[in-house]
């Protein structure tokens, strides 16, 4: 896409958590770092008098049911949208993982959460955003909900519904792409991480995880901006043969030394480093030429003396660039 590429962020108050995380400043910084003009707004939506609903059905109800070159309850429809941005991102509230059991009377229609709905209305909104070809979009995998918000059949409900739009509904090779923040909320679990909530019985995301994933999220954006969205991305790393990866194997949060694992398709400089959360360089892990096919690095945080925390795995091979988010429990 253009060095001037336009974006639009359409959320409601967990994803404008995160933009207040750093996205702007983000955007700004990279565009004086790399000679680019990316332009990224954040924009409530839907808004009133539509109700302040983000779920599956609202937008297949908004982009598919109501597509067309009209307003329908003030909020544009895609036909709208696309003219003004190239790439659109869109997520889900957190109230959007509240999943109901399914009835076996599947209903596109229907508002009612369920994942046999859900399914129905991506299947939908798939058709819908790929008839716009020349524009990229971004969903989010839905927000968590705390442990204490939900039960155990509704956490694993929604687990079966983001996994399933990561790895069966998006599909390579077209113009939709996922940014996986319910793994980024849940560190590899089902609930949100009291950690990064704002209050013990509040599910939306507090400031100190918004300023660490904000990067993240906005280095999804210009990957798929520059081509790259159909790499892994910075919040979910597949360990698979045949392309690069990198993978932390074992439990995420770590109480003890963690082991890296990671797979080079061909012989490449390799550089594997930790970072903290404030972006300084804790190990070097990996420095060097290695073959291709696997290769595996432990790092112990104890050994190393510095504290528990949120760490960065970044491994940097044959051009590319993957990173992992690694939480240190003491």
């Amino acid at each position: 896409m253009p060095t001037d590429a336009r974006v639009v962020f359409l959320h409601h108050s967990t994803g404008g958590v995160i933009w207040d995380g750093g996205v702007p400043e983000w955007f700004a910084a990279y565009n004086t770092a790399h000679g680019t003009a990316y332009t990224i707004t954040g924009q409530a939506y839907p808004w009133s008098p539509y109700p302040s609903d983000n779920y599956p059905y609202d937008y297949w109800n908004l982009w598919v049911n109501h597509a067309g070159g009209s307003l329908y309850l003030t909020n544009p429809p895609l036909e709208l949208l696309t003219p003004q941005y190239d790439v659109i991102v869109f997520k889900h509230c957190f109230p959007a993982s509240s999943i109901g059991p399914d009835t076996g009377s599947p209903d596109i229609t229907s508002p009612v959460k369920t994942l046999e709905n859900y399914q129905l209305q991506y299947e939908a909104l798939k058709t819908k955003l790929r008839s716009f070809p020349s524009k990229r979009f971004i969903v989010w995998t839905g927000a968590a909900l705390l442990e204490a918000s939900t039960t155990p059949a509704m956490a694993t409900r929604s687990k079966q519904f983001f996994d399933w739009v990561k790895t069966v509904w998006d599909e390579p090779g077209d113009n939709i792409y996922v940014w996986d923040f319910y793994n980024l909320e849940t560190d590899g679990g089902m609930y949100l991480n009291p950690a990064h909530a704002l209050a013990t019985n509040d599910s939306h995301p507090n400031n100190a995880f918004a300023v660490e994933v904000a990067p993240l999220f906005a280095q999804r954006v210009v990957d798929v901006i520059q081509g790259k969205g159909d790499a892994a991305d910075t919040a979910h790393v597949p360990d698979a043969e045949g392309e690069l990866s990198l993978a932390l194997v074992g439990a995420n949060p770590a109480t003890g030394p963690v082991l890296l694992r990671l797979h080079l398709p061909a012989t490449a400089q390799v550089e594997l480093s930790l970072y903290d959360a404030a972006g300084r360089r804790v190990a070097v892990l990996a420095d060097g030429e290695f073959p291709a096919g696997p290769l595996e690095r432990s790092w112990d945080s104890h050994a190393a003396g510095v504290p528990s925390g949120i760490y960065f795995a970044r491994l940097k091979a044959g051009g590319h660039e993957l990173s992992r988010r690694i939480v240190i429990l003491d």
